[in-house]
């Protein structure tokens, strides 16, 4: 995979494989899971269609598996509100500070091997109208 970077927040492109594989719609709750979705990360990930019940911030993404064998979050820029964009996605990069278990529907429907985000600090590519974030 390809990616040219800029600097954080700029249109960067991000070359997909030419077969990309399935992408699953997702609900991604934003936050560290053992603060109680407060500060940054993964906290939970939810199917497109159940009712999400939380007061934390909720992302629409498209998960999918990049050909490196990644896990890929395509988040839609229109779902995150101006101020958790600088949070979350502030200087071109994205930061898990607690190991995150991707639920069952993901790793079944993506067919990945490694179902766990580990802590760490992310790149951040963002274009149109999609920021996206490989783990």
């Amino acid at each position: 995979m390809k990616s040219v970077r800029q600097s954080p927040l700029q249109a960067t492109a991000v070359f997909l494989p030419k077969n990309a594989g399935k992408s699953l719609r997702s609900q991604v709750v934003l936050g560290s899971p053992s603060a109680g979705c407060q500060d940054v990360g993964v906290c939970r990930v939810i199917p497109a269609d159940m009712p999400v019940r939380v007061s934390c911030p909720v992302a629409i993404a498209w998960l999918s598996q990049t050909e490196t064998g990644k896990i890929r979050f395509s988040f839609l820029k229109s779902s995150i509100p101006e101020n958790l964009m600088h949070k979350h996605f502030g200087w071109g990069l994205f930061q898990v500070i607690e190991c995150f278990g991707l639920p069952e529907f993901i790793c079944r429907g993506l067919k990945v091997g490694k179902c766990t985000i580990d802590p760490g600090i992310y790149p951040v590519f963002v274009r149109q109208d999609r920021i996206i974030v490989d783990f």
